[in-house]
């Protein structure tokens, strides 16, 4: 991602029903940390206010010009590629840039919500094994030898209380294991699981029938041309419209390109949902009746591309899946 360079006059988009961009210095301090993206805290007349960097503005001088405050995000939290399409859309929408970037935020990520922390723990592949080995079989060191097996076992590593749960102990061995290079802590967001309380079985594509192969293969032209193309199915209520849909997810998840679907909020009921998860499996939902951290954390897991399918309603056209290839 860009680095800013000294002296650096930034273009910032401010989210108010003004057109183009405001120009601002930004303070030696941010530079390093600072992207296209990121959010920035400013002076705007007598308010402070937040905007979004959308660029630098090459041999601008800083005269007259006032300071950024405060960088906010630790990363951009708007992509290169969301920041054209901004750009884009205030120009056909008569809209200022900072209306339609701060659209692109969910209110509860604006607001600073986040998903739930843990201490995520993993061992240190080679000196943990090879640790394994020479404790021996003294029944002191049984608690150390079950958390470095558990962990070798674990690639991705282990929540820290799920760790002492499921083996009946305190951090202290952990806490020793650590000091001696052996595992790692780590604090990352947790992964809240939506469809824990669902019995969702993975489903495998059913045979098409005549009319939605046709449907399906000039979809699929598209996509696998990757060229921009739309396109209308119509059928009644049971026609097996659902179905293309989901061949044409599966083609796009094929090529590792993301999907997003639109249903209107009040079909967005838990069967509706599990189609989609026990066909594709790791679908990220965007809907009003999830809490603030629920809410964060989904869209957290699409911007970090943990997630490549999102479902909700007509504002989750803005969510942040990359690379996109159909809606």
């Amino acid at each position: 991602m860009t680095r800013l360079t000294p002296g650096t006059v930034v273009e910032v988009a401010i989210p108010l029903p003004l057109p183009g961009l405001f120009s601002y210095v930004l303070p030696a301090d941010m530079r390093a940390a600072a992207r296209p993206g990121s959010r920035l805290r400013v002076p705007f007349g007598p308010r402070k206010l937040v905007g979004y960097l959308v660029r630098e503005s090459l041999g601008k001088s800083t005269e007259g010009l006032k300071t950024v405050l405060a960088l906010i995000d630790d990363e951009p939290l708007i992509g290169a590629q969301f920041l054209d399409l901004a750009i884009r859309m205030a120009r056909r929408y008569a809209a200022g840039p900072g209306e339609v970037l701060a659209a692109f935020l969910p209110a509860a990520v604006k607001k600073g919500a986040r998903g739930r922390r843990t201490i995520l723990v993993r061992a240190v592949p080679v000196a943990a094994a090879r640790a394994l080995a020479d404790l021996g079989d003294s029944d002191r060191l049984t608690a150390r030898r079950a958390v470095l097996q558990a962990l070798l076992d674990a690639e991705d590593g282990l929540p820290r209380t799920l760790l002492e749960r499921r083996l009946g102990i305190s951090s202290s061995p952990m806490k020793t294991l650590e000091r001696a290079g052996l595992i790692t802590f780590e604090e990352v967001e947790e992964r809240e699981d939506l469809f824990a309380r669902l019995d969702i079985r993975p489903t495998h594509a059913p045979s098409l029938m005549s009319d939605q192969v046709q449907a399906a293969s000039a979809i699929g032209r598209a996509i696998e041309d990757s060229r921009y193309a739309g396109f209308l199915l119509h059928g009644v209520t049971g026609s097996g419209k659902t179905e293309v849909y989901l061949d044409a997810i599966g083609r796009c998840v094929a090529k590792g390109r993301g999907a997003i679907i639109l249903v209107p909020e009040i079909a967005l009921t838990p069967q509706t949902v599990e189609r989609f998860e026990s066909r594709f499996g790791s679908v990220a939902v965007l809907h009003s009746r999830l809490t603030d951290s629920e809410r964060a954390a989904q869209w957290e897991e699409i911007r970090r591309g943990t997630k490549r399918i999102a479902i909700g309603p007509r504002s989750a056209v803005f969510a942040p899946v990359d690379p996109l290839g159909l809606i």
